[in-house]
């Protein structure tokens, strides 16, 4: 019965620990259109969970994830893709959708407190789990269900 119950623990270790996992980078879906603020040296990935194509483009052309996009519609970000760009200069960004007129937002990159002029916060904005987040809190989950019910069946024998 120990051992049954010991499974339960550590089915809930494990979830603790899974779900405990901080974010890298912010993610970001094509559509949100939304501002969202980083620290120096620090990514963001634009995720395609839609199935028409989409670039992101920066306004002053620092960066594009399709650049023969849309003349080449299959240069686009194509649905369940994905693109990231990892920001090494504070500043403003404004980004926009080559392929859409109307889908736009910016990206705030904030100096840190060691770097000269910084005094940012040097915290990643809250975007969300990661796709890979949620798997692992459905097997943690999964884990402790199955040791509660490993749990139940002994008591169940016993009585």
């Amino acid at each position: 019965m120990r051992f049954r119950f010991g499974l339960a623990a550590i089915a809930a270790i494990c979830l603790a620990i899974l779900t405990a996992t901080p974010a890298m980078a912010a993610s970001v879906s094509m559509t949100d259109g939304l501002t969202v603020t980083i620290p120096v040296g620090d990514s963001v990935t634009w995720t395609n969970t839609g199935t028409a194509p989409h670039s992101v483009t920066a306004d002053d052309g620092s960066f594009d994830s399709s650049p023969g996009c849309p003349g080449n519609i299959n240069a686009c970000i194509q649905g369940g893709g994905t693109y990231t760009h990892t920001f090494s200069t504070a500043g403003t960004f404004g980004y926009h959708c080559k392929v859409h007129a109307g889908m736009a937002g910016t990206v705030i990159v904030q100096a840190g407190a060691t770097e000269p002029g910084g005094g940012g916060t040097g915290g990643l904005p809250n975007t969300g789990p990661a796709g890979s987040t949620m798997i692992m809190i459905a097997v943690g989950a999964a884990l402790l269900i199955a040791g509660l019910a490993l749990a139940l069946v002994a008591r169940q024998r016993r009585a």
